[in-house]
């Protein structure tokens, strides 16, 4: 298989839009690219939404933003909570980051862990009128952190979305603010997560990470996947009209 996704927004057919977005890391595509394409895809009559993000191995969740307002259509019925593990090393990094009050906190506790926010968001979510009636969010085992993020906004926020693919997605958006250490003796630098998702014990008990599509697309991987509409789409597209 020719394996290098590329950034690609295109009609797929007359009702079906398609977004490629490979990375999170904001230089391909860039942020700018992505909210352009979103502004471009609500001005479409296109119902069907396609979200290829094959290989996307994450960056930055803020990359989403411009279509977390088009695929938000309710409140979730679990509010996401992140951890702060409570370790010496981590508070150092709290500290070296400015972030005095969370690191006094944490040296008081007695718990492993310390909610890395306290206080719940109860900031209203605004669902704006959307013309889609379905979208794909296509991903593959590749697909990781930031990646993951859209994939489990989907699952949360979005009645009219569903998860295609035939492997689990990495399961690395269960940890996040990945923070270097070097060894000292060897001199290798490794990384860290100092926070957690609250979830992350039970899905290591379960020793199933990743999240499991909803769809499994049943045809064999596509020859050629870089900036071009591969057979996994077409498949895609067509199952949008026909489920």
């Amino acid at each position: 298989m020719e394996y290098d996704p590329q950034p690609l927004a295109c009609r797929v057919d007359s009702d079906t839009y398609l977004v490629r977005i490979p990375s999170c890391g904001g230089q391909n595509p860039t942020f700018a690219w992505v909210d352009s394409v979103a502004q471009v895809y609500k001005k479409t009559d296109c119902p069907y939404l396609i979200l290829d993000i094959r290989g996307n191995t994450g960056g930055n969740d803020a990359i989403w933003e411009p279509f977390f307002e088009i695929l938000a259509d309710h409140k979730p019925t679990k509010s996401w909570k992140v951890l702060f593990r409570c370790s010496p090393a981590n508070i150092d990094v709290l500290m070296k980051q400015g972030d005095i009050t969370l690191a006094e906190k944490a040296k008081i506790s007695k718990s492993q862990f310390i909610p890395l926010n306290e206080e719940e968001n109860d900031e209203e979510i605004t669902f704006l009128p959307s013309k889609f009636i379905k979208v794909a969010i296509l991903v593959d085992n590749r697909t990781a952190s930031s990646g993951e993020t859209l994939v489990r906004f989907t699952k949360d926020y979005c009645n009219r979305g569903k998860i295609y693919g035939q492997d689990n997605t990495s399961g690395a958006n269960l940890s996040g603010n990945v923070t270097p250490f070097r060894l000292p003796h060897s001199g290798i630098t490794c990384y860290y997560p100092t926070c957690v998702d609250e979830d992350f014990a039970l899905q290591i008990k379960n020793r199933k990470p990743g999240i499991r599509p909803d769809v499994k697309i049943p045809i064999p991987l596509p020859d050629t996947l870089k900036d071009n509409v591969d057979t996994w789409v077409v498949w895609v597209a067509r199952h949008l009209k026909t489920n």
